[in-house]
């Protein structure tokens, strides 16, 4: 991760929107290293988001889950992931991205009091244990979080393959992965009202 804590393109958006000085504001908030009341949110989520990227260079955005235990703590800068205690899909392409490339973000959110912590860094196996190393660490406002409650994995049905347009074209929430020229990986949320997200073409999609 480079020095400053923006890279070029949010750099750029800051500029050509008049946004530089409330940036540079919000900027003190992000930091190395996860503490307080944010290590104790982060601690207690039974889920979070993960993006990772493949050989060809695309990305994906995963979501593990887990028993408690699953993440624990190694010191504030380093995370441990336990993969015994994994409740998600083991065969999920994010491990077979990271063996690759070990940079990650991770969005920690909790849709029924519409709290997220986001943290980004690289990922690696000195052990047993996955260790996440943070290279930032940061809070988000709650704006656009459609609040909901957890439910059981049980009760979610797929949709069909022929419903899939209709099932994103009615979605409020998505998650999005994404990367900086330097390779820094990010997850983030995306809301709205139904219909934000729109089909522009076959293969892609728009947020209105």
């Amino acid at each position: 991760m480079s020095d400053s804590v923006f890279h070029q393109g949010e750099l750029y958006v800051q500029q050509s929107t008049g946004e530089e000085y409330f940036a540079m504001q919000n900027r003190s908030i992000v930091r190395d290293s996860i503490v307080g009341g944010a290590l104790h949110f982060v601690l207690s989520q039974s889920f979070f988001f993960v993006s990772s990227k493949d050989k060809e260079g695309m990305l994906w955005a995963s979501v593990l889950s887990g028993n408690p235990g699953f993440l624990d703590i190694q010191d504030s800068r380093n995370l441990l992931l336990n993969v015994d205690f994994l409740n998600s899909n083991p065969d999920d392409i994010f491990w077979k991205n990271i063996l690759n490339n070990s940079s990650i973000g991770l969005l920690f959110i909790e849709l029924a009091s519409r709290r997220r912590f986001r943290v980004n860094g690289n990922i690696t196996k000195p052990d047993k244990l996955w260790k996440i190393e943070i290279e930032q660490a940061y809070p988000n406002c709650p704006k656009y979080i459609q609040k909901r409650k957890s439910i059981s994995p049980d009760a979610l049905a797929e949709p069909a393959s022929n419903d899939m347009k209709k099932w994103i074209a009615e979605a409020d929430t998505v998650f999005v992965a994404s990367s900086d020229s330097d390779n820094n990986l990010d997850v983030s949320h995306r809301g709205g009202n139904p219909g934000f997200i729109s089909w522009a073409a076959e293969k892609r999609i728009t947020n209105t």
